[in-house]
């Protein structure tokens, strides 16, 4: 309600790029998605460019290597396929809201799918949009948890058919939280955990790397920082590693 309060639907259209993104402003769009709303369903993490365009707190960041489609200039970062100028590919991102909100709030899902906006930040936007009164998006963005609850194959085309086969499955009397809850729980009891292991071209040489895969061994490096060592150490025998 709070946020709905800060960003009615009506309001969108004429939403500004400062009030969509702004570093160290915990009151834009963009924070509010990610950060305090983020037990309705989280999208933080991952890289900035998820939503789009985003303001840039670390302007010391280099903007010479940047892969292709991607652009920055001392305010912000960007998807050059939405635009060349930080106002222009706002512009088009803004638009690309307002259909989702709308087209959630209409309870008319199958319209969203094709919208060029990144799939978890799409669907938590409708899921947020959506009429309240006859909700169609459960608060949860993540393939994987919908296909692990439904028991068959779900991808990012068929969100629609899930969400519907999700509510299918509701419980008297459950909620649309209480539904996200228990497939979130689903997840949590059931998911396979997978750690990644990225050693540095220095850390091990190719043939140390081959023993390593021949022998069945997660190895760390020495100097892995962030107290990785440590948390190998607590890795019970045949977790899968990647």
């Amino acid at each position: 309600q709070a946020f709905l309060e800060a960003f009615p639907l009506e309001s969108l259209p004429g939403m500004t790029l400062e009030r969509y993104s702004k570093a160290d402003d915990k009151t834009t769009f963009t924070y509010w998605l990610e950060f305090r709303l983020k037990p309705w369903g989280s999208i933080a993490g991952g890289s900035n460019f998820k939503t789009g365009i985003y303001s840039r707190k670390n302007v010391k960041e280099p903007k010479d290597s940047l892969p292709a489609g991607l652009a920055q200039n001392d305010e912000y970062g960007w998807f050059t396929k939405y635009g060349t100028t930080p106002e222009s590919a706002f512009a088009r991102v803004r638009e690309h809201i307002v259909t989702v909100a709308n087209a959630a709030n209409a309870g008319e899902l199958d319209a969203i799918v094709g919208v060029d906006l990144g799939v978890m930040m799409k669907w938590k936007i409708a899921s947020l949009f959506q009429d309240p009164e006859k909700p169609r998006v459960v608060d949860v963005f993540n393939a994987s948890a919908l296909s692990l609850f439904l028991k068959r194959k779900v991808t990012h085309l068929d969100f629609p058919k899930a969400y519907a086969d999700v509510f299918a499955k509701a419980l008297p009397g459950e909620g649309v939280l209480e539904l996200g809850t228990r497939i979130w729980d689903d997840w949590a009891e059931k998911a396979i955990p997978v750690w990644k292991l990225s050693h540095g071209p220095n850390t091990f040489n190719q043939k140390q790397l081959q023993d390593m895969l021949q022998k069945r061994l997660a190895v760390a490096g020495r100097d892995s920082g962030a107290g990785k060592k440590d948390d190998f150490m607590t890795v019970p025998v045949g977790t899968v590693f990647y």
